[in-house]
C-alpha cells in the first residue's frame, strides 16, 4: 500500500499568489478608472468650428484648455459626442455670416448639444435683420448673469456690427446711452437690439463678432474676460469648470493702475508720442508735403482757407 504523500505548507507561494491577485485587482482598478475618466473628459471636451487663427482658439491654446477644432460647422456638430458644447464662429465677421441652415439646429437637438453661435446667417424662430455698423451705438450689459460684472456696464467692442432682432431679456444689448463706463439711463427709451441672448434648446447666439476680442482690442479687459468665461462655462458644463482664461492685449497701459511711475515716466510719454506719429507716417517730408498739395490743389492762395472752402474749390481725391 502506497503511502500518502504529504504536502508541505510553503507560505513563500501563498504569498506570491496573493501578491499577483492583488496587483491584477489593483491594475484593472486603475485601467477601468482612467478609461471612465478619459470617456467623461472627451464627452465634455469643446468642440469648435473656427479657423487656427481665430483669438479664441489661440487664447484657449495658451491657457491650455482642451478642445477639438473643424473647419466647418457641420463637422463640428458631426464628430461632437452627445451632450458635449459645441461653439461656432465667424471667421468672415463682419463681411459675411456664418452660413447655418435649420438642419444643424435640429442635428444638435437631437445630439443634446450646447451651442454658441456667433454672427449666424439662421437663428430658429428668430427674424435677423442685414448686419449693420454702429455709429454711435455702444454694447450695454443687460443681465445679473455674468459674475461681477454688473448690468448697464458699457463695453467697447470696437467697429461693431451686428445682426439687427427683437428679443425680450437679452445678455448684452446695442444702443445709444449715456455714461462714460456705465449706461447711466438705462435702454429703456432709445432703440437697442440683442447682441448675445439665449434661445430655447440650450443655444447660445451672438449678433456680433465676439472672437476678434484681441486683435479688435474689445475692452475693458475684465468685462470682455467674464463674458468669455461665463460662454465657455456655458457650452462646456459644470463638469468641465474653466476658471483660468488669460491673455495679453496688443494695446496695454505701460503701468499698472497702483505701479509708482519712475521719475522718468512723462519724458517717456512725449517720446512714445512722437514716435508713434513719425512711425505712422502723419508726419510729412518735403516731398510729401508737395505731394499732398497737389492732391488737394493748394497753392499760396488758398493754403490758409477753411476745410470747407478747400472741399468745394478741390473734391477729394478718388483715392
Amino acid at each position: 500500500m502506497m503511502k500518502k504523500e504529504r504536502r508541505e505548507f510553503r507560505p513563500g507561494k501563498i504569498i506570491r499568489i496573493t501578491s499577483y491577485c492583488i496587483t491584477f485587482i489593483f491594475t484593472g482598478l486603475i485601467i477601468f478608472i482612467l478609461i471612465q475618466g478619459c470617456t467623461g473628459a472627451c464627452k465634455k471636451a469643446l468642440i469648435i468650428s473656427c479657423r487656427e487663427s481665430n483669438d479664441l482658439v489661440r487664447t484657449l491654446m495658451s491657457n491650455g484648455i482642451r478642445f477639438s477644432r473643424y473647419d466647418t460647422p457641420g463637422e463640428a456638430v458631426e464628430n461632437a459626442s452627445d451632450g458635449s458644447g459645441v461653439i461656432i464662429l465667424a471667421d468672415e465677421y463682419p463681411v459675411n455670416t456664418v452660413s447655418i441652415d435649420p438642419f444643424l439646429y435640429e442635428k444638435a437637438a437631437e445630439k443634446n448639444l450646447k451651442l454658441f453661435v456667433e454672427y449666424p446667417s439662421f437663428v430658429p424662430g428668430i427674424g435677423m435683420g442685414e448686419p449693420r455698423r454702429t455709429s454711435l451705438e455702444r454694447v450695454v450689459v443687460t443681465t445679473d448673469d455674468f459674475p461681477g460684472l454688473p448690468r448697464l456696464q458699457i463695453l467697447c467692442l470696437h467697429d461693431c456690427h451686428y445682426l439687427p432682432a427683437e428679443i425680450s431679456d437679452p445678455l448684452l444689448s446695442v444702443g445709444k446711452v449715456a455714461g462714460f463706463d456705465r449706461a447711466v439711463f438705462g435702454l429703456d427709451n432709445t432703440d437697442s437690439s440683442p447682441i448675445l441672448f439665449k434661445i430655447p434648446g440650450d443655444v447660445l447666439i451672438s449678433t456680433t463678432g465676439l472672437s476678434c476680442f484681441v486683435t479688435a482690442r474689445y475692452a475693458p479687459e475684465e468685462a470682455i474676460r467674464t463674458i468669455w468665461l461665463y460662454i465657455l462655462n456655458y457650452v462646456a458644463g459644470e463638469e468641465y469648470p474653466i476658471e483660468k482664461f488669460e491673455w495679453i492685449p496688443d494695446v496695454r497701459p505701460a503701468y499698472e493702475r497702483d505701479q509708482k511711475l519712475p521719475p522718468d515716466a512723462a519724458r517717456k510719454a512725449i517720446i512714445k508720442g512722437i514716435d508713434w506719429h513719425t512711425k505712422a507716417g502723419m508726419v510729412l517730408s518735403k516731398d510729401g508735403w508737395e505731394e499732398y498739395k497737389g492732391l488737394w490743389n493748394l497753392n499760396d492762395s488758398n493754403i490758409h482757407t477753411t476745410v470747407p472752402s478747400v472741399n468745394n474749390a478741390a473734391p477729394p481725391p478718388a483715392s
